[in-house]
């Protein structure tokens, strides 16, 4: 019995904030002063904008950690959202119930989780507009952002494809260029294994990344006759 004891004492030090106590003497008293601490919060984001000819495409990738007390909903600003884009937000994952616009907060929604979640959890979050760009353009990048969360770990990845050439403008503070190697592969699209053409890391970012977009058009062809 004693044995048993001894290793339930050890397994509960290996968990996180767990205490063991020995008593020598029989009339010794343990008190424990109980104190409630708000829920920790902190988070590791992958921001991937994917331009198209008539399409701008975002996913927001983000695996929080919840530490202290488990949280039932997590709060997210998406800027700049239009009518338009916000009816085709969308966020999934294992504990994601659902997301919705909070009234009366210009930007903020709020994701809801089944139950209430502590440690690691996943949330991917993804919306997209219709544009026509004709020849070319231009693209305004805004980071989102996370109140609540005490710590965000943000990159930000932007691909074209198509005939869209692209090209970045003056980087605001905060916007530092970084490696995709850089990017934690679990936050990445496993759909999507290509290379984005641009590649930050943002650090309290200020201002908005914006891009110059050029449609080429099709090089012209010589009437040919093959065999």
């Amino acid at each position: 019995k004693d044995q048993r004891i001894q290793q339930q004492s050890r397994e509960s030090l290996r968990q996180k904030g767990g205490l063991a106590f020995r008593l020598l003497q029989s009339d010794w008293m343990l008190k424990i002063g109980i104190e409630k601490l708000d829920p920790w919060v902190t988070a590791r984001v992958l921001h991937e904008v994917t331009l198209r000819e008539g399409q701008t495409r975002t996913r927001l990738s983000a695996l929080y950690q919840i530490e202290h007390a488990a949280v039932k909903s997590l709060r997210v600003s998406l800027p700049g959202i239009s009518e338009e884009e916000a009816r085709t937000v969308r966020a999934n994952g294992s504990s994601v119930q659902e997301i919705v616009k909070i009234d009366g907060e210009q930007d903020v929604w709020e994701l809801r989780f089944r139950r209430g979640v502590l440690g690691s959890v996943y949330a991917q979050i993804e919306y997209q507009r219709g544009t026509d760009r004709g020849k070319g353009g231009n693209e305004e990048i805004k980071p989102a952002t996370f109140p609540g969360t005490k710590r965000v770990h943000y990159f930000l990845s932007v691909r074209t494809t198509g005939r869209l050439d692209m090209t970045p403008g003056k980087l605001a503070s905060g916007w530092r260029v970084s490696d995709w190697s850089a990017v934690p592969k679990n936050l990445r699209n496993p759909a999507d294994t290509s290379v984005p053409d641009l590649c930050y890391r943002l650090n309290d970012p200020e201002g908005t990344l914006k891009v110059a977009l050029k449609r080429h058009e099709m090089a012209k062809t010589l009437k040919l006759r093959v065999t």
